[in-house]
Parts: structure tokens; sequence; C-alpha cells
């Protein structure tokens, strides 16, 4: 009995294996239909698309928890040489506490773009405090600005509207990581777009051309020049005890001094040296955020400058240190010269506009020595103190201190 029933289980077990080994027609269509993944497909990778990557921009605030180590890097407020702070992660609140001007927002927030496209030219006679109150969150300095909403992408200008109409050759010649700098770090922006206070339109502004017909690559701020102290937009004062003007806002051309330095000739980028490579507690590394603050203050940078600077004597941080104060010193020193040649002309020119006697024509001609030698010794200082910037490029430093020496000194030869 008991050997029947082994064989019967034998039997049921060899005919249950064939029927699960014998083929079947089964076309692809079936194939996939039994199978549970389409059904995984279908309801999982949208619901995560739609998730991640709400439409419109996305601020600062939706990435700060996706990339913590990034966001803290560039929430740090820097304190500098002089005793001033800075940070480009509170750009809000500095716009904020100066109730400054909309076109602020120009070269500082993506939200311009899609503000601008919905207020167009009404924008340039408005407030930043009034765009607030009409689109709540407004990013200064936001991810967007370099990534748009891709954060992996390499860097780039996401919100250069203003520079493209004033100066499209200038962006052209650019490595597009360091337009993602230049977009804000020009001297177009600041006294183009808001200096003044006066209404200005887009056709007036592209009209200017600032860098424009007569734009040759080492005479950026030569066509600058030509351009502004005629324009009807950019904010010149008139000192009323010397007639002299006074280009009254900051401008920071470091993508003007860049372009053509031997860093770029290198490849060398804005954010190689002040955005350098860190590594956090558990050994990841990400992209330092802080560019408010000195690369000399980065170890990481530090290294990086040294893997070149050490065919110069910097082999070590302190010696890379001392090699660029060394360079800032030397422009310091050459600016120091100017300021003594530009005061000795202005006070002339003051005791002549005090002279009614004195020839109207050669007073007026001291004047406009002295205002040009004034725009190239602000555009060299790039809104710092003298020498600061000498690592973006030395020599064309010291060219714009010599050619507003030049200036000042045939100002100075009027008088004698």
């Amino acid at each position: 009995m008991k050997q029947k029933f082994a064989i019967l289980v034998l039997f049921l077990f060899l005919l249950i294996g064939v029927a699960g080994c014998a083929p079947t027609k089964v076309t692809p269509t079936e194939k996939v239909a039994d199978t549970a993944i389409p059904a995984v497909v279908e309801t999982a990778i949208p619901a995560v698309v739609e998730t991640a990557m709400p439409e419109g921009i996305l601020h600062t605030s939706y990435w700060k928890d996706v990339y913590p180590d990034i966001y803290e890097s560039y929430s740090i407020i820097n304190t500098h040489d002089d005793g001033t702070k800075h940070a480009h992660s509170t750009l809000n609140e500095v716009l904020a506490e100066m109730d400054a001007p909309a076109t602020c927002l120009v070269c500082k927030s993506s939200d311009y773009t899609q503000l601008y496209k919905k207020i167009g030219d009404d924008i340039f006679d408005m407030k930043y405090s009034d765009l607030v109150k009409m689109v709540g969150e407004v990013d200064a300095w936001g991810c967007y600005m370099c990534h748009g909403n891709d954060m992996e992408s390499p860097a780039k200008a996401y919100s250069p509207e203003m520079l493209q109409w004033l100066a499209p050759d200038l962006l052209a010649k650019i490595n597009p990581t360091d337009t993602s700098c230049g977009q804000c770090h020009n001297a177009l922006d600041h006294p183009f777009t808001h200096g003044n206070g006066e209404l200005t339109t887009t056709e007036a502004l592209t009209a200017e051309k600032p860098y424009g017909d007569e734009f040759k690559e080492t005479t950026y701020l030569d066509t600058l020049w030509n351009v502004a102290s005629k324009s009807q937009f950019v904010p010149f004062t008139v000192d009323e005890e010397t007639g002299v003007l006074i280009w009254s806002i900051a401008s920071h051309p470091d993508i003007e001094l860049y372009l053509g330095s031997t860093h770029q000739d290198l490849g060398v980028t804005c954010a190689d040296c002040h955005m350098p490579t860190l590594t956090n507690a558990e050994g990841e590394t990400y992209t330092s955020h802080n560019v408010s603050s000195s690369p000399l203050k980065s170890p990481e940078a530090l290294d990086y400058c040294i893997s070149c600077h050490k065919d110069y004597g910097a082999t070590t941080q302190k010696e890379m240190i001392d090699y660029t104060r060394a360079h800032q010193q030397e422009v310091a020193d050459a600016d120091a010269v100017l300021q003594g040649a530009m005061t000795k002309l202005l006070e002339l020119i003051a005791t002549a506009t005090a002279d009614p006697n004195f020839d109207q024509a050669k007073l007026d001609q001291a004047r406009d020595f002295y205002n040009r030698a004034y725009f190239y010794d602000l555009m060299q200082k790039a809104a710092e103190n003298p020498g600061v910037k000498a690592a973006h490029d030395k020599a064309e430093m010291l060219a714009l201190i010599d050619k507003a020496k030049g200036l000042t000194l045939q100002g100075l030869l009027l008088f004698e």
C-alpha cells in the first residue's frame, strides 16, 4: 500500500513538472500584462516628478533641506578685514532696509524676469517693497539664478536679461559658468537701471549700447565712459564747489576686469577660487556657496591656488597669502600716488571755480580731465578698497591707474 502511494505521488510530481516546463504560446504583450512592473512605473514615477519639480521658479527655501551643507555655507555672514559684514544670503534684508528700487532685482533675482513679464516697463518706477507685496517671496541670489530648477546642472546665467540688452557681445566672450557671476558683477546694471530714479524703458536702455558699435576687447570701460557720460540714466552728481561730475553709485566691473586676464586665459573660473570643494563630517564633498568670503580665508581655495602658484614660489598657504597681499599692496601703493595728484587737481579746480576771472574754457577742460580720471579710478577699485581685487587682473588695474594718472597730470598742466 505504501509502495503504491509513493508511486502515485511520484507520478503526480513528474506530471506537474512536465506541465510547468512545457512551452506555451504567450506573446510579449501578454507577458507584460502578467507582471507587476508596469503598474509600479505608471504610479510611482509621475508622482515623484510631480512632487519634486513643481512649476515656476523654485526658491532657495525649497532646496535648503535637499542640500543642507550647501545651504549652510550659503547662509554664512562674513566679516571683512575692514569690519564690514556681508553675505549674499542677506540681500533681501538689505534691499528691504534700503527700500531699494525694484530694478535692484535686475541682476539679483530670477523673480525679476517673471515680474517684468507681468508688469512691463512700469517696474522701473517701483520699489522693492512694492514687488514683495505683489508676489510674496522674492529670492535675491537664489538657486535659480545659476542653476534654473536643475541643481545638478552646471552653473550659467539664468537671469541676465538686462546684461543681454546692454552687452550681448560681452557675454559671448565669457565662459557660461562665469556669466552666472557676471550677471551681477559687471559695471552696467547699477548705473543703467536704477541710478537716477527716473522712469526708464527697455527700448531706451537697449538704444544706449554702452558696449555696442565702437566696442573693442580692450576698451570696455572706455566705451562705457563715452556712453555713460552722456546718458540720461546714469547717476552723476555735480559737485557744487568744483562743478566736477561724481559717479554717484558704486560699480563692480569684475567681469570686465576678468576678461582677457591671465586667469581667464588659463581657464580658471570665478568658482574655482571663490567656491572651493569642501568635505562634510560624513566624508561627502560639496561645493561651498560662501561666495562672500575671501579665498584667502579658505584653506581649500588656497590649496587650489597653490596648484599653479607653486611655480612662482607659493608652496604653502601662508606663502600664497603673502604672495597675494604683495600684489594687492602694489596696486594700493600706485593708487595712493594717484589720489595725491587727483586731490591736488580738485583743489585747483575748486579755487578756479570760485574765481570769476578764471578762463571758463580751461576750467571746463580741467573738470573733464578730472571726471574721467575719477571714473577710471573707481572702476579699478571695483567697489572695494584699493588693491583688494588685484587677483582678478593686477595688470589691468595698474593700467587703469596709469590712465587716470595721465588724465590728472594733463589737468594739472592747465594751471601752470
